[in-house]
C-alpha cells in the first residue's frame, strides 16, 4: 500500500528566512478581522520601528497564516552590553510589534513573547490588538488583559498631561492678566501723580493771568484840577 505523504503548507514569509541561535521563527495567523498592511518591530536596541516588513502590494490578509522570522542578535548584544556579561544578561530584550491595518489605524503588540511562542493568532477586541497562543509550557495564553491595562495607563497619562497643560495655560493666562492689571494700575498712578504736580502750576498760572487781566481792565485816575465845561467861567 502506497502511503501518501502530506505536503507541508507553504506559508509566505515575513522578514528574512534564516537559521541560527538568535533567529526567531513564529507562525502567525491574522485573526483581527481586517487586513494588515504594515508590520514593524522595534527591539530594545532600536530608537524607532523598523521599515515595513510587508511588501506594499502584499497585505497580510484576514485569516491568512505566515511565518515571521526575526534576528534578535542586536537586541541581545545590547542587553549584554548593559550588564557586561553576555552569558547572564539581567536586562531582557523587549520586542514591540507595530501593526498598521487597512483602515490606517495603528496598534502595538507590546513585549512580543518571542521566547515563549511558536505559533499564535493576532486578534483584535475592545480596541486593542493582542496575541492568543500556546506557550512553551503548554499553557494557553492571551495578552488581551495586558494590552488593555497598557491602553488604560496610556490614556490616563495622556489625560493627566492634558490636564496639566490646561492648568499651566490657565495659570499663565491668570499671571498675564494680573501683570496687565498691575501695569494699568501703575500707569494710572503715574498719570495721577503727574496731574497732581501739574495742578498747582496751572492754578498759579491762572491766578497770574487773572491778576494781569484785572490790572488791564482798571481805569487810570486823573490828577488834573482844571474845570472844563462844568466849571464857572469868569
Amino acid at each position: 500500500v502506497e502511503e501518501a505523504e502530506e505536503e507541508e503548507e507553504e506559508l509566505k514569509v515575513i522578514g528574512t528566512k534564516a537559521d541560527g541561535e538568535n533567529i526567531y521563527k513564529v507562525t502567525l495567523e491574522n485573526n483581527t478581522g481586517q487586513d494588515i498592511i504594515g508590520l514593524s518591530i522595534k527591539d530594545s536596541s532600536m530608537e524607532s520601528y523598523s521599515d515595513n516588513m510587508l511588501a506594499e502590494d502584499d497585505p497580510f490578509v484576514q485569516g491568512e497564516k505566515r511565518e515571521l522570522y526575526y534576528d534578535s542578535t542586536a537586541a541581545k548584544e545590547a542587553a549584554a552590553n548593559q550588564t557586561g556579561d553576555e552569558s547572564t544578561p539581567v536586562v531582557t530584550p523587549q520586542y514591540d510589534m507595530q501593526l498598521t491595518f487597512a483602515d490606517q489605524s495603528v496598534l502595538v503588540l507590546t513585549a512580543f513573547p518571542f521566547d515563549d511562542i511558536k505559533e499564535g493568532q493576532i486578534c483584535y477586541e475592545d480596541e486593542v490588538a493582542f496575541l492568543s497562543y500556546e506557550a512553551v509550557s503548554g499553557e494557553l495564553v492571551s495578552t488581551k488583559q495586558a494590552e488593555l491595562t497598557i491602553k488604560a495607563e496610556a490614556e490616563a497619562q495622556a489625560e493627566a498631561e492634558a490636564q496639566a497643560a490646561a492648568e499651566a495655560q490657565a495659570a499663565a493666562e491668570a499671571q498675564a492678566q494680573a501683570e496687565a492689571q498691575a501695569q494699568a494700575q501703575a500707569e494710572a498712578q503715574a498719570e495721577a501723580e503727574a496731574h497732581a504736580e501739574e495742578e498747582p502750576q496751572a492754578q498759579q498760572q491762572a491766578q497770574e493771568e487773572a491778576q494781569a487781566q484785572q490790572q488791564y481792565e482798571q481805569p487810570a485816575q486823573s490828577n488834573s484840577d482844571g474845570c472844563v465845561n462844568g466849571g464857572l467861567v469868569w
